[in-house]
């Protein structure tokens, strides 16, 4: 297999094969760049496993390879690359769209439409045909080997650089762009990280973009994620509501506050068991990762948006340390479970630790890996920090509301 991935890459790396979409980042620059509307194909990873792991990129890319023969599509670059849950990004040419069709279920041709998802099933993946708007994205350009670490530092970077442009904000995570076959030498080799970016206009406040979203009720405690619904709560209730939380964070809220990203199962357990430690200020329960800006929950639960249930963890460090907080969390939740937590299954319940800096990020790592070294099959992914989407008001310190306990998040020591 990696014999054709390689010998295909090789024909798409020779200009007689291959176009480029859009124009690429040189090495070493950061820069804002206008990507082109378009069709792609989409290959997700059923296993949502990081394209990292071994044999992802193969098991993405053989799909799109088959699909691209039958349709007798040109080759194009670059390949652009979803790191986890793990997905490839083929574009193609604006003269060929029309030929982009999609295999139904009976294997018959249809024509893709307009904002469309078909998909297409092929040992382990799915493709997806979706047209594509218009977007900005913050682009590094890396020269060298293809790999894990050069995606995670040339994040790093680029977000610093970001943190000073104040006209453009981040609104998705970070992504990889890949201009050549991986057998190329590595000096030769140039990739992209890529961070989806706006320019920046004025923002609403936290309490008119909650009352624009769908607000579901409670339920009780013993009851699934998976049977959370709306109710017929009263606008006048749900504002009141939040005007409370966001009063009540504002009162704790301290200049020297750091911050503290985690996602661990239903973010309700969490949430309850962070606020508990000397030094956390506040607690906010909300979403991180995927492509939808704004999210709510009942998009958020279909598992198809590519967001984590987080908390985001406010605390001052003078009184505890970030190494402390990580520790609680792997404490709280079951860091080895890969499908969710508990009886909350799916990937918006995957367990994950977002990383502000290089400095979280080697502490979160050092704590990992003492867990393995004890044996365990760590499942808890590292993940730079994205944007926090506040999650409804209904959901914030909702145990605390009740009255009761997590039932899913007990306390064990680990450390």
């Amino acid at each position: 297999m990696e014999t054709i991935f390689s010998a295909v890459l090789l024909l798409g790396s020779l200009p007689h094969f291959s176009q480029d979409v859009y124009a690429r980042t040189p090495n070493g620059v950061c820069e804002i760049k206008k990507l082109p509307a378009g069709r792609v194909l989409i290959s997700r990873d059923a296993a949502q496993t990081s394209y990292f792991s071994p044999g992802t990129d193969n098991r993405l890319f053989m799909p799109l390879f088959r699909y691209i023969q039958k349709q007798k599509i040109s080759m194009t670059t670059p390949v652009e690359v979803q790191v986890t849950p793990g997905e490839m990004v083929f574009h193609s040419l604006p003269a060929e769209q029309e030929r982009i069709l999609i295999t139904s279920s009976s294997d018959t041709p249809v024509e893709a439409k307009s904002g469309t998802e078909s998909e297409v099933s092929d040992a382990g993946s799915k493709v997806e045909v979706r047209d594509l708007p218009e977007r900005w994205v913050a682009s590094l350009g890396i020269r060298g080997e293809y790999s894990e670490e050069k995606f995670r530092d040339g994040t790093q970077k680029l977000l610093a650089w970001l943190a000073l442009q104040s006209e453009y904000e981040v609104i998705g995570e970070a992504y990889m762009t890949y201009w050549n076959p991986p057998f190329i030498p590595w000096f030769l080799k140039h990739s992209e990280v890529n961070i989806p970016v706006r320019p920046r206009v004025q923002s609403r406040s936290a309490e008119q973009t909650r009352s624009d979203s769908q607000v579901p009720a409670e339920t009780s405690a013993d009851t699934s994620n998976a049977e959370f619904q709306r109710n017929g709560e009263s606008e006048a209730a749900r504002s009141m509501a939040e005007q409370n939380h966001e009063a009540d964070i504002s009162s704790k809220r301290t200049a020297k506050m750091e911050r503290a990203i985690f996602a661990g199962g239903c973010f309700w357990g969490v949430e309850y068991w962070m606020e508990k430690l000397p030094g956390v200020q506040n607690v906010t329960s909300g979403y991180m990762g995927g492509k939808l800006i704004n999210p709510t929950y009942e998009q958020v639960k279909t598992g198809e948006t590519g967001h984590y249930e987080v908390v985001e963890v406010e605390y001052d460090p003078e009184q505890i340390d970030y190494e402390a907080i990580c520790k609680r969390f792997l404490e709280i939740h079951d860091p080895t479970q890969s499908d969710g937590q508990g009886p909350d299954i799916g990937s918006q319940y995957r367990s994950a630790i977002f990383y502000a800096d290089a400095s979280q990020q080697q502490v979160a790592e050092n704590l990992l890996q003492q867990l393995r070294s004890r044996g365990l099959q760590v499942a808890t992914l590292l993940l730079p920090m994205g944007t926090f989407w506040p999650a409804e008001a209904c959901h914030q310190d909702y145990y605390s509301r009740k009255g009761s306990e997590p039932y899913c998040h007990i306390p064990v020591k680990r450390f």
